[in-house]
């Protein structure tokens, strides 16, 4: 089912009734916006929404599409040896891109949410995310963004070296 990530109420309506939940929604641009709120806004919308309505319908486990953005954009003095859950991209950094920020920012409200509501005492679901540094399948929709158009410039040997 679909709904719009600004939408509480239709993404309360999506997850109703479900037990487990997976969140693939989230806004890429190739190009930063001049407002980063505009990727930002509906990342956080859409993650704060889901979550949100998987504790309201007692779903039992959210599995989110984050990225490696969120993850892997440390300043030098905070990088690890090696990456866990404590890791997070630095979105005061020189450089930091609208999806970067809305990526890092997004996942972080989803787990900020689920401790709150542990502290509480409350229920909380189960969250996973899964950090992947290029998703590959059918383009939906109109424009190419980052994934496949690093796959259509590898095709035309428009880059030059490969990770």
């Amino acid at each position: 089912m679909s709904a719009d990530l600004n939408d509480g109420a239709q993404i309360e309506a999506a997850v109703s009734g479900c037990d487990f939940v997976i969140h693939t929604a989230s806004p890429v641009q190739l190009n930063n916006p001049r407002d980063h709120n505009d990727l930002i806004r509906p990342a956080v919308n859409g993650v704060t929404f889901v979550v949100k309505a998987c504790q309201k319908n007692k779903v039992k486990r959210v599995v989110i599409t984050s990225s490696v953005a969120a993850v892997s954009y440390m300043l030098p003095q905070d990088e690890p040896d090696e990456f866990d859950e404590t890791c997070w991209s630095s979105i005061e950094r020189e450089g930091a891109t609208a999806y970067m920020k809305s990526k890092t920012l997004a996942e972080r409200a989803a787990w900020d949410l689920r401790k709150e509501w542990l502290d509480k005492g409350e229920f909380a679901p189960e969250i996973v995310t899964v950090c992947p540094s290029l998703v590959l399948g059918e383009v939906i929709g109109q424009g190419m963004e980052t994934s496949a158009s690093m796959v259509t410039k590898m095709m035309n040997n428009q880059i030059s070296a490969y990770p």
